[in-house]
C-alpha cells in the first residue's frame, strides 16, 4: 500500500511537470485542466454554489466535459436554489431555450430573482424576457429599465439591446441620440452585435441618415468577429455591389461562412451561385467547342 502511494505520487509529479506532447497536448497542461476540473467537482459535491454554477457552465458549453444541457440544468438549479444570482440567470436562460410555456414562465421567474439581486446578466436577460414576452407579460417600460441598469454597468449585450430597443420603441430625437450612444458604447467593446445593429440602422435609414457604404463597413467588422447575419448581409452587398465593390468570389466566401455559423438562408444563395458558375463554365466550353468545329470546317 505504501509503495503504491509513492508510485502514484511520482506518476502525478511527472504529469504536473512533464513536457511530453501527445496528439498536440502538453502533459502538464492536461494535468492542470484535470486539477481544476477535479477541484470544481469536489466543491460542487460539497454544495458550493459558485462551483455548482461553474460546473453547470462546463456542461452547457462542453468545456472539459461532453456537452450536456440536462446536466447543466441540474447544476444550475442547485446553485440557483442556494441563491447564486449568476446561476439563477443561467438557469433561467437555459429554461427559456427549452420548449413549453412552463419552462418559459419558470425561466422568467429565475431571471427576475437574479435581476432583483442586481446581477448584471440577470438584469439584461430579464429585460429581454420582458421585451419579448418570454414567460412574462410584455412590458417595454420595465424592459428598458432593467436593460439600462445592466448597460450602465458596462455589459455590452445590454448596451446594444437597450440602445436599439429605445430607438425602435420610441424614436424621438432624444431617444435616437441616447440609443446610438449606447450602441457605440458596445462598439467600443468590439461587440459584434453592436456593429451589426448599427449597420442595420445605417442600411435602412429609418432613424438615421442612410449610408450603405458605412453599413457594409460595420457588417464586415461584425462578420469578421463571427456574427452570422452580418456575414449574410456583407455577402449580399458584395453580390449586388451595393455599398461595397461587387465581387462574387468574396460574396461566396461570406455566404459559406454564414452557413457554417448556422444561417440557413445562406445555403440557397450558395447553391444559386454555384449553379450560375457551372452554367457559365458550360456556356464558355460550348462556345470553345463551336469555335473549334468552325475552324476545322474552314480548314
Amino acid at each position: 500500500m505504501y509503495l503504491w502511494k509513492i508510485l502514484k505520487f511520482r506518476i502525478l509529479e511527472k504529469f504536473e511537470t512533464g513536457s511530453l506532447i501527445i496528439d498536440s497536448y502538453i502533459i502538464k497542461d492536461v494535468y492542470s485542466v484535470f486539477v481544476k476540473t477535479n477541484y470544481v467537482e469536489t466543491l460542487a459535491n460539497l454544495n458550493d454554489p459558485f462551483a455548482l454554477n461553474k460546473l453547470g457552465g462546463m456542461y452547457e458549453k462542453g468545456k472539459f466535459f461532453t456537452k450536456n444541457a440536462k446536466k447543466a440544468l441540474i447544476y444550475y438549479e442547485k446553485a440557483a436554489l442556494l441563491n447564486n444570482s449568476e446561476a439563477q440567470s443561467n438557469y433561467g436562460v437555459l429554461l427559456q431555450e427549452r420548449s413549453g410555456k412552463k419552462n418559459k414562465k419558470k425561466g422568467a421567474e429565475y431571471l427576475k430573482l437574479s435581476a432583483l439581486k442586481g446581477n448584471i446578466h440577470g438584469m439584461a436577460n430579464y429585460g429581454i424576457a420582458l421585451q419579448n414576452g418570454d414567460g412574462v407579460k410584455v412590458n417595454i417600460k420595465k424592459a428598458l429599465k432593467y436593460l439600462k441598469k445592466s448597460a450602465d454597468l458596462g455589459y455590452a449585450y445590454a448596451q446594444v439591446n437597450y440602445g436599439y430597443s429605445l430607438i425602435e420603441n420610441n424614436p424621438t430625437p432624444e431617444n435616437i441620440n441616447e440609443g446610438l450612444s449606447y450602441i457605440k458604447m458596445a462598439i467600443d467593446q468590439d461587440y459584434p452585435e453592436a456593429y451589426y445593429s448599427y449597420g442595420v440602422l445605417l442600411q435602412l435609414g429609418n432613424y438615421i441618415r442612410q449610408n450603405s457604404e458605412l453599413a457594409m463597413d460595420n457588417f464586415k467588422i461584425a462578420a469578421d468577429l463571427g456574427h452570422g447575419y452580418a456575414m449574410l448581409e456583407y455577402a449580399d452587398g458584395c453580390l449586388s455591389g451595393v455599398g461595397v465593390q461587387k465581387n462574387s468570389e468574396i460574396a461566396l466566401k461570406y455566404y459559406k461562412m454564414a452557413f457554417k455559423n448556422g444561417i440557413r438562408e445562406a445555403k440557397e444563395k450558395i447553391d444559386m451561385m454555384i449553379q450560375q458558375e457551372t452554367e457559365e463554365e458550360e456556356e464558355i466550353s460550348s462556345k470553345e467547342l463551336s469555335n473549334n468545329d468552325q475552324t476545322e470546317t474552314q480548314n
